[in-house]
Parts: structure tokens; sequence; C-alpha cells
């Protein structure tokens, strides 16, 4: 486990990714706290994706990132330290990776920092102040991880 991080599927990640992501997610953590909280990332395929996002979402299509959080519902005492988990589908990151024309890494990096904002009770699909309010803590931990703001997810979407 990396501070806070455990890794499913991590083993599909390209090893030139595996090493710095790693890096990037000790930045984050140390700097937000997040590494007193314990998140799974889980990478899947887009076939795998887009089962899960039929199953808990009702689109019959391939996503990029899901997160599930941990903290909704009632409370479970003793496991106030689980934010949740992330499933992020390599393909789909590699494509938009390449529509973006930037690596891979970097559109990781991207995910897990929208999936984590999720987690931390964010939601961008509400309204346009909260899709603005995502933006702004996206840009900061893209920042902390020393990815160019620009590529903020929720920025493309306000942008598209």
């Amino acid at each position: 486990m990396l501070e806070g991080f455990a890794f499913q599927g991590f083993e599909g990640l390209p090893v030139s990714v595996q090493r710095p992501l790693k890096r990037r997610l000790r930045q984050l953590a140390r700097a937000t706290g997040l590494d007193q909280l314990h998140t799974t990332v889980v990478f899947v395929s887009n076939a795998e994706m887009k089962r899960l996002n039929l199953m808990y979402r009702h689109q019959n299509k391939v996503t990029d990132v899901l997160s599930f959080s941990a903290w909704e519902g009632q409370p479970m005492p003793g496991l106030e330290h689980i934010l949740g988990d992330l499933v992020i589908a390599i393909p789909q990151a590699r494509k938009q990776a390449l529509n973006c024309g930037h690596d891979l890494l970097d559109e990781i990096s991207v995910l897990i920092a929208h999936g984590l904002l999720h987690l931390l009770g964010l939601d961008h699909e509400l309204s346009d102040e909260d899709a603005i309010r995502q933006a702004e803590c996206e840009m900061g931990f893209l920042s902390l991880m020393g990815v160019p703001v620009e590529r903020c997810l929720i920025g493309r979407a306000l942008l598209a």
C-alpha cells in the first residue's frame, strides 16, 4: 500500500507510468492529508467499466472513472479511515490521453484527482456552481501532483 492508496490491476499500466504515478499520489496524499485515509484504485478493461457503469449508473457505455464512496449511508464505526474505491478504465484513459494530446500518466493522474473529489463529496453534475467548485479543487490537486492544470477533466467538459 502507498500511504493511503492500494491498487488492483496496477500491472495493467505500463511500467513507465507506475512509478511516476505512485510518486504523484504520494505528493498529493502528504499535501492534503489523504495519506490518513484509505482509497483503493482499481484498473479495469473497457468491458468491465461498461458493465459497472450500467450496473451502478444505468448507462450502457464506457466511462473513464467511477467513484464508490465508503461515506455514503450509515457510518461504520472503526472504518472512518476508509474513503472508498476508484475504478479507472485503462483503454478509455489511453484514448482520452491521445485525443487530448498528453500522455497516459497525466490522464490517469487527472482521473484519480477527479474521482477523489467525488469520494470527498463534490459533484459537478449537481449545478454549474458545483462544477466550478470541483474544477477549482481538481486543478489544486493536479498542481500538487505537478500536472498542468489545463488538463482538468471538468474544465474540458465546461469548455465542450
